[in-house]
């Protein structure tokens, strides 16, 4: 299981569209919650949520692939992570469908979360990275892939680590 958020990959990231396909391939589910249309090569369960939405969207789907108690368990222990109130702003529509997402990221061992960082909220890449490692803590082998702004950003990043990422790259 992979789910893209804020992330358009033939866009922003192609060799991460080709990896996409090449899990796909596989029998991986992938999904993408973003408000652009995306054609990629293979097939995936978009769902275009604007940018104020995704965080709520994410962190409901991730809860929902837990049963009832450890969903309880979740939303006292990592409150700044997941709360009562994740699906809101959500349609009923969009909650079936993560309901179906949510179904297939249960049942997936290595599952793997994509969060961009240009498009969406502040928080989200933060809360993205936290919700990987709710899965992982709960037993999942869950990946976590940030795709930054521009080409090498994290190069540009590492070769003067006192600038931050803004003050690195050229425009």
């Amino acid at each position: 299981f992979i789910l893209a958020v804020g992330v358009e990959p033939l866009g922003e990231a192609p060799m991460l569209a080709l990896a996409l396909r090449q899990a796909w391939r596989a029998g991986a589910v992938v999904a993408r919650l973003d408000p652009r249309p995306s054609e990629l090569p293979l097939e995936v369960k978009h769902l275009p949520l604007v940018p104020g939405v995704l965080e709520n969207a994410t962190a409901w789907l991730v809860k929902q692939s837990f049963r009832a108690k450890e969903r309880r368990e979740l939303e006292a222990g990592h409150p700044h992570l997941m709360g009562p109130d994740d699906g809101a702003g959500l349609a009923k529509p969009e909650l079936r469908e993560l309901k179906r997402l949510a179904r297939a990221l249960a049942k997936s061992r290595r599952p793997v979360l994509v969060c961009g960082t240009d498009l969406v909220p502040h928080g989200l890449p933060g809360r993205v990275a936290g919700l990987a490692g709710v899965l992982r803590q709960h037993g999942s082998e869950a990946g976590l892939f940030h795709v930054l702004p521009v080409a090498n950003a994290l190069g540009a990043v590492l070769v003067n680590p006192e600038e931050g990422i803004e003050d690195n790259l050229l425009e």
